[in-house]
Order: C-alpha cells, then sequence, then structure tokens
C-alpha cells in the first residue's frame, strides 16, 4: 500500500517541477531543489507560466522555491509556502474545489535539524482517506540502507534524495469516515525490507469499523503474541500466536474457524524441527493433516492424509527421502485403488479395480531407461504388455488370454512391422514412423444402388453440388460387404461428431477390401487421406497413425474445429 500512495500522491509534483524547467533543476526532492536559468545562474523573483490552461506562479529566493501557486478562473488549486529560504520547514496544500481540501503535506524539522514530511489525503466529502509519515533519506543515509551513493544530480542542496522511508503511523480509512487500516513503522534508519521496519499495533477493518485484523510487532519487525482475525459477524475467523524463545527459534500455532465457530483449519510450526497441519470440513470432520519436517529451512511435507466424509483414507502420500517416496489412494470403501512407490532406482505403480484385482502396473527401472507395463481386464484377463526402452515400446495386445497384435511404438507411431492374429496366422503390416508402407488401392463400391446409397449418407457432410468425384463400379460386393461398408460408416460419422469435426467441400470415395472398408478423401490442397476401418474394430490412419489433424479443409476459414 505504501508504494501505491507514494506513486499516486509523488508523481504528479514531481512532473510538475519536471515540466517546469527539468533541464536546469538540481537534487532529488522537488521542493527542496535548486534551480537555475539558461544561463546557469540561481532563479531569483517571482515567475509566471501557463501550463496546460493554468497559471502557474513561482518566487525564488537564489535557487531556491520559497513559494508556489497555481490560478485557474480566479480558483488557487495548489498552494506551496517556505517559512524562509533558509529552512526547509513548509506546507504544501492542493484543493478538489475553493471548499475542499484534497492534500496537506507538511514539512518539519526534528530535534536533529532532519526534514520529516507528513502527508494527510481527503476524500471530496472532507472524510480522511490517508494519513502517512515519511523521512527523507539524505546522501550519506542513503548509503547506509542501500549501500550505494546516490547520484549527485539527484541530491538537493540540503543533502537529501528522493527516497523516502515510512516512518510512524500509517492509517487508512473508507468514503463513510470508518478506520480500515492503522499500522506503525519504526523511527529510524535500517537497512531492511519495507516489513522489517513494521513495528507497534496493527489494526485492519471493515467497512463498517467493525475490527478486521488486530496484532502487533516488535521492534524488529517481527509479528508476536496474539493476532486475531475476525468475521463481518464478530465472530473470531482466525486466531495466530508468535513465540520467540531465541532470535533463531519461533513457535507459531494459527487455528482458523468458520463463521459458525467450528474449527476448520489448524497449523502448528516449530522452528526447532518441524510442525503439523489439520484441516476440517464445515461439520467438523477431519479432511486432512500433514507433517512438515524442517520448518525452519525449507518447510517440507513429511507426510499427508486426506479423508472421505465418512472418515475413511482417501490418500497418503509419506515422503522420507526425495527418492524415497510413498503414496496410496483409496475408494470411499476403503480399499485401495492405487499404489505408487519410488525407491532410489526404481520406480513402482499400480491400480485397482474396485473388487480388489489389478487394473494396471507400470515398473520404472530408472539407471537402465527401461520399464514394463501391464493390464488387465476387471476379470483378470491380460490385456496388454508393454516393454518400454528409452523412447521405444514393444507392444502385446491380448483377447481372450491370446496374443491379438504386437508391434513397436516410439514417439512417431508404430515403427517397424505391426503383426495382426488372424485365425490361426498373422498379418503384417510394415510401418515406418507411423506411416503405413502399403501400395493398396481403394476398391470402389458396386453394387446396385450403389450410388444413390452413397450420396445419402456422404451429402449430409458436404455443400450443394460438391460431389463431383465419380464412384466407379469395379466388381459386385455380398451382402456381408454391404452391411460392413454401412456399419464402417457409420462409425466414421460417429468419429467426426466425437472429435467435434465438420469437412465442407471435400471429395470422398469409399471401397471394400478383405475384412476391411477404406475411406479416402482429397482435398484441393494436399495430399489424399486414407482411413481404415477394419471389421475387428480396429481403426487406423495410413497417413500418420490415429492423426485426426491430418485430414485438412480446402479453403481457408472453412469451419474446422478441434479440441
Amino acid at each position: 500500500m505504501f508504494r501505491i500512495i507514494i506513486l499516486f500522491t509523488l508523481f504528479p509534483i514531481i512532473s510538475m517541477g519536471q515540466h517546469f524547467d527539468v533541464t536546469r533543476r538540481k537534487g532529488g526532492t522537488y521542493f527542496f531543489s535548486q534551480y537555475f536559468d539558461q544561463y546557469n545562474r540561481p532563479l531569483h523573483g517571482t515567475f509566471a507560466n501557463i501550463e496546460d490552461s493554468v497559471v502557474v506562479t513561482r518566487s525564488f529566493d537564489y535557487g531556491i522555491l520559497t513559494k508556489e501557486t497555481r490560478d485557474k478562473n480566479g480558483f488557487s488549486s495548489h498552494l506551496y509556502l517556505r517559512e524562509n529560504p533558509q529552512s526547509p520547514v513548509a506546507s504544501y496544500r492542493i484543493w478538489h474545489n475553493p471548499k475542499q481540501l484534497n492534500e496537506f503535506w507538511q514539512f518539519t524539522l526534528d530535534k536533529n535539524n532532519h526534514i520529516r514530511i507528513e502527508i494527510s489525503v481527503f476524500q471530496e466529502n472532507g472524510f480522511p482517506l490517508i494519513h502517512q509519515n515519511f523521512y527523507p533519506l539524505t546522501a550519506t543515509e542513503h548509503i547506509t540502507y542501500h549501500g550505494i551513493p546516490e547520484k549527485e544530480e539527484k541530491i538537493d542542496p540540503l543533502g537529501y534524495t528522493n527516497t523516502w522511508l515510512p516512518i510512524g503511523v500509517y492509517e487508512e480509512w473508507n468514503e463513510k469516515g470508518f478506520l480500515t487500516l492503522r499500522k506503525e513503522y519504526q523511527d529510524t534508519v535500517i537497512n531492511v525490507e519495507e516489513q522489517q521496519r513494521r513495528k507497534g499495533k496493527y489494526i485492519e477493518n471493515y467497512a463498517d469499523g467493525s475490527v478486521k485484523i488486530l496484532g502487533q510487532y516488535d521492534e524488529y519487525g517481527h509479528p508476536i503474541d496474539n493476532w486475531l482475525s475476525f468475521h463481518e459477524n464478530g465472530k473470531i475467523a482466525k486466531t495466530i500466536t508468535y513465540e520467540y524463545p531465541n532470535s533463531y527459534y519461533l513457535i507459531e500455532r494459527m487455528v482458523e474457524f468458520n463463521d459458525n465457530t467450528i474449527k476448520i483449519h489448524e497449523i502448528i510450526l516449530d522452528g526447532n524441527g518441524g510442525g503439523y497441519e489439520t484441516r476440517w470440513n464445515d461439520n467438523g470432520k477431519l479432511s486432512y493433516e500433514r507433517k512438515i519436517r524442517n520448518y525452519n529451512w525449507d518447510n517440507k511435507t513429511s507426510w499427508e492424509k486426506w479423508y472421505y466424509e465418512n472418515g475413511l483414507l482417501q490418500r497418503y502420500v509419506n515422503i522420507d527421502h526425495p527418492k524415497d517416496t510413498a503414496e496410496s489412494k483409496y475408494y470411499s470403501n476403503g480399499s485401495e485403488w492405487y499404489i505408487h512407490l519410488e525407491k532410489e532406482n526404481v520406480s513402482y505403480q499400480t491400480e485397482y479395480y474396485f473388487n480388489h484385482k489389478k487394473k494396471w502396473e507400470m515398473i520404472q527401472y530408472r539407471n537402465e531407461q527401461r520399464g514394463e507395463y501391464t493390464e488387465w481386464t476387471d476379470q483378470g484377463d491380460t490385456i496388454k504388455k508393454e516393454n518400454r526402452w528409452i523412447n521405444d515400446r514393444h507392444i502385446q495386445e491380448f483377447e481372450k488370454g491370446e496374443i491379438k497384435r504386437k508391434y513397436t511404438r516410439n514417439q512417431n507411431g508404430i515403427n517397424g512391422d505391426f503383426f495382426e492374429r488372424i485365425q490361426d496366422g498373422w498379418i503384417v503390416h510394415p510401418y515406418n514412423n507411423g506411416i503405413r508402407t502399403i501400395e493398396t488401392l481403394p476398391i470402389a463400391i458396386s453394387y446396385p444402388d450403389a450410388d444413390e446409397e452413397f450420396k445419402k449418407i456422404i451429402l449430409p457432410y458436404l455443400e450443394e453440388n460438391t460431389l463431383n468425384h465419380p464412384i466407379k463400379h469395379q466388381k459386385e460386393l455380398n451382402n456381408k460387404d454391404k452391411s460392413f461398408m454401412v456399419a464402417h460408416f457409420n462409425r466414421f460419422k460417429v468419429l467426426l461428431n466425437a472429435h467435434e469435426l465438420k469437412i465442407e467441400g471435400l471429395q470422398i470415395s469409399m471401397g471394400r477390401g478383405e475384412q476391411w472398408t477404406i475411406f479416402e478423401i482429397k482435398t484441393f490442397i494436399g495430399s489424399p487421406i486414407h482411413i481404415v476401418f477394419y471389421d475387428n474394430d480396429y481403426y487406423e490412419f495410413l497417413n500418420r497413425t490415429s492423426d485426426w489433424l491430418a485430414i485438412p479443409t480446402w479453403q481457408e476459414g472453412a469451419s474446422f474445429k478441434w479440441n
């Protein structure tokens, strides 16, 4: 909040001074800088000019500004007065209108003859908005605070810089005049962050003036004793207790309550070794807990537990070492459905069905860069086995206890021979980085009323008069092939809808092969796309395995949506 206020109140004033004569001003604090004319002589006397339709009058005493006013239509909106040129004691006022003061600045000297700046900002209704105090750093103090000297041109004739430290009381009010924030800063120059310069009482209120947060800082900026937060209904929302047995040891306890005074969150942090965190739901039932280790250094978790509404364990994670982790997840009836173990060089993961049988299991050997993966049905039958080596996966797929397909896959897709069992033999499909290397061409449709049947099922996906790719009659199909072709096209439509893919202006043909149906999709750009649907419900792209994005649209702006 401090930085926002500084930018809001200071920036217009600095801009005003810079607009006046930035090239011939020396010093970091606008009011106490020294000004020179074009011949590098200190300005002396009274000068008036027009800035943004406002008459600005300034009086100088050998380079030092002693008075400044801004007048428009007889209304003075700004007034700066310096008591005498040799003293920095001064005042500055800004008005909303002739009857309402907007800002009031006071520049005074303390007992050590050091400038103090007090700023009060008011709302248009006359209520206070902000009250704050600042301590401008001298060139010497700037070195103490920042560790580096300030540039000479940013040091004013009195030796002050533009670095202002908040000191004393800071207060904020809302538009109804209720105090919403009060905090206090140390009145010393120490090289620490703003939050470490805090001290004394801290008060934050709601819009109606009721207390929201109440606490206190010690002389080192540390929160101490009991901090209280309240709900808007006046009930306690949070309590935090701070204890410092010594300068390196902190005991902190935080308890949160809902607006019905039910405890929902508690943290106990012990700087000597760790701590605990516990959460409850709004009905007071345990929902989460964890043990914290090495709080004073890294706030790492040793173990965590999550709970269902019925009180049974939902998830458990135990982290004793970065390379030695255990995680378990449970169904709502208490049985495990997932286990994850991390050892030095091995990772084990297993998922279970609700009937306690394994769903899948994966083992990874990090040093050897290999792994094993197995998947089962809920009846215990094997579905898939994989042996993984770096980026390659050697896959076996099972049906009814027998290997149905076996192939190798890498990041580019299937690579090498794809074996598929047909009755007592195997069909081999060669692949090269996901692209099937075959020369099979579509067999066109040929049976009574084939053209009309094809148009009827294709036309809903095409614009009118775009089906200009004729169908060639090459051979007669039997009833089985006809039924598979219709079924496969229906599957094709379902997949289009599932991928929210709409195709317009394309040439599409379909043909029947031995135990499969092929679709050829042509566009006016790019190569034809081929999709094969097998009678055993397996399907693939010949161009790119399982890649629906291989289907382009023929014109820019055509309807094409991909999720």
